[in-house]
C-alpha cells in the first residue's frame, strides 16, 4: 500500500521559470530508488522528487485536478467574451492597474482595434483568418481615413498580441490558443527621415510665440532634451535634479529613466513660468492644438511633433557624441532602435568629410571650411547672433530657475518676439 500523500512526503522540490513548450513535459520517471515528476504548472516548470512511485502519481494527479477546475472556472468565463470585450476588458485593466503610467498610445490603439468590424465574433472561436481580415480592413482605412504603413500595423498587431496574452498568461487560461500565431507580422517599413531645416525652425518658434512663450519653449525643449512628449508634459519640478543636472523621468515607454541635461536645457528650463507643480505649464492638448494650426499657415508638410526627437538626437550626434551617450540622452533600449534616430543629410555628411579633410598636407592648395556647429537653441532670443568665435570665458555657475510665473527674457529682444501678432486672439 502505498503512502499517503502529504506536505512532508516528497523529498526534494525545485522550480524553474521557463517559457511554455508544445513538447511534452509531465511525466513521472524514475530517479535511482525514488521517482520524480516533473508538471508544468501556471507556466512554470515545477519538479518534485517522492520516495515511491505511487505517491510521486497521487501527488501528479492532485496538481492536475486543481488545474483542471481553474481551466472550467476561467472557460465558462471565456465563453461570455467577445473578441471586442476581451480587447476592452485588456484595456481596463491596464487603467485599472497603473493609470498614470499607462501608455496613451497604446490605449488608444486598444479602442481602435475594439472598434474594427467583425470583433464581435465569440473570443473562442477566433481563428487566424478572421485577424487577417481585420488586419487588412485597418491597413486600408486607418483611424484618420488614411491607409496605414507597415510599421503601424507592427504596433496593432503588438497591441492584440498583449491582449492574447493578457489572457493565456495573466488570467491562466491555458485553454486558450493565440490565433496571432497563425499569421506573419507586417514586414518593417522604412523609417521616417524627416529633418527639420533653420528656416522651418525659425518660422514655427516665431508663430508659437504668438500662442504664448511657452509654447515656444516647449518646442525647444522637444529638441534640446530630445524626450518623447509623454515625458515631457509629464514631468513636475519635484523630478528636476538641478545639482545633478538630469530630470528623474518616472513616466516613459521604456520605464523609469534618469535623463541628463545639457546647460542648453537647464537655461530653457529656466525660462518656463512656474504656475504649478508642472514643469511645461500649459497642456499637451494645448500645443497640439496649437501645432495643428501653425502647419498648414506656415505651409510646413509631412512634419510631426515626434520628429523633433529624432532631429535633437540628429543634432547631439553631429556634436560628436557617440551611440552609448546618446542611448542614455534619449533612453533607447539598444544601440539599432538609438541608431534610428541618427538621420544625417547629403550636406551634413559632405561638410563631416571635408572637416576631417581641412589639415591634409595635400590639400593645403584648396579652401577648406571647417563646419561650424548650429548655435544653441537660445539664438531664438536675441536680436542679433554672437559673433562666431567669441573670447573664451569661464561657465558661470546656473542659478536657480525663477519661482514666479513671468518668463525671463534676456536684455536683447526676443527675435520670436520682434516679429507681429497674427493670430486672431477673439477668434
Amino acid at each position: 500500500m502505498s503512502n499517503p500523500v502529504s506536505s512532508d512526503t516528497p523529498i526534494a522540490e525545485k522550480t524553474t521559470k521557463r517559457k511554455p513548450s508544445t513538447r511534452p513535459t509531465e511525466n513521472v520517471r524514475k530517479r535511482g530508488k525514488k521517482s520524480q515528476v516533473r508538471l508544468l504548472l501556471n507556466g512554470e516548470q515545477v519538479t518534485r522528487t517522492f520516495a515511491t512511485h505511487d505517491a510521486a502519481v497521487q501527488w501528479r494527479d492532485l496538481m492536475r485536478g486543481k488545474q483542471l477546475d481553474g481551466d472550467l472556472a476561467g472557460f465558462h468565463q471565456a465563453q461570455g467574451l467577445t473578441l471586442r470585450t476581451a480587447i476592452l476588458k485588456y484595456r481596463d485593466s491596464i487603467l485599472a492597474s497603473d493609470k498614470e503610467n499607462a501608455e496613451q498610445q497604446q490605449l488608444s490603439r486598444l479602442k481602435v482595434l475594439a472598434e474594427q468590424p467583425g470583433t464581435d465574433i465569440p473570443f473562442l472561436e477566433v481563428l487566424p483568418n478572421n485577424l487577417k481580415v481585420l488586419f487588412s480592413t485597418l491597413a486600408a482605412k486607418g483611424p484618420k481615413g488614411k491607409k496605414l504603413a507597415n510599421n503601424t500595423m507592427r504596433l496593432y498587431f503588438a497591441a492584440l498580441s498583449a491582449v492574447y496574452k493578457h489572457f493565456i498568461f495573466g488570467e491562466e487560461w491555458q485553454f486558450l490558443s493565440n490565433p496571432l500565431s497563425g499569421l506573419k507580422r507586417p514586414e518593417v517599413g522604412p523609417g521616417r527621415k524627416r529633418r527639420l531645416n533653420d528656416d522651418e525652425e525659425d518660422r514655427i518658434v516665431t508663430a508659437l510665440t504668438e500662442y504664448g512663450p511657452a509654447y515656444a519653449l516647449t518646442f525647444m525643449l522637444l529638441i534640446s532634451t530630445t524626450m518623447r512628449m509623454g515625458e515631457l508634459f509629464s514631468l513636475t519640478w519635484a523630478q528636476f535634479d538641478e545639482d545633478r543636472a538630469q530630470m528623474n523621468i518616472e513616466v516613459s515607454k521604456t520605464g523609469a529613466r534618469e535623463c541628463p541635461l545639457s546647460v542648453e536645457s537647464i537655461e530653457l528650463l529656466s525660462r518656463l513660468p512656474r504656475i504649478n507643480q508642472m514643469v511645461i505649464p500649459i497642456t499637451r492638448d494645448a500645443f497640439e492644438m496649437a501645432w495643428k494650426r501653425i502647419m498648414p499657415r506656415l505651409e510646413i508638410i509631412n512634419l510631426r511633433r515626434h520628429d523633433m526627437r529624432r532631429e535633437g538626437l540628429s543634432r547631439w550626434g553631429q556634436r560628436g557624441i557617440d551611440v552609448v551617450n546618446l542611448m542614455r540622452i534619449s533612453g533607447h533600449k539598444t544601440m539599432s532602435q538609438a541608431q534610428k534616430y541618427l538621420v544625417g543629410t547629403t550636406e551634413e555628411a559632405r561638410a563631416a568629410m571635408n572637416d576631417r579633410l581641412a589639415d591634409d598636407p595635400f590639400l593645403k592648395h584648396v579652401k577648406v571650411t571647417k563646419t561650424v556647429p548650429k548655435a544653441s537653441m537660445l539664438r531664438h532670443f536675441h536680436a542679433e547672433l554672437p559673433p562666431a568665435n567669441p573670447d573664451p570665458s569661464p561657465i558661470q555657475p546656473m542659478t536657480a530657475a525663477p519661482k514666479s510665473n513671468v518668463v525671463a527674457f534676456p536684455l536683447a529682444a526676443a527675435r520670436a518676439m520682434v516679429a507681429p501678432t497674427r493670430r486672431n486672439v477673439s477668434r
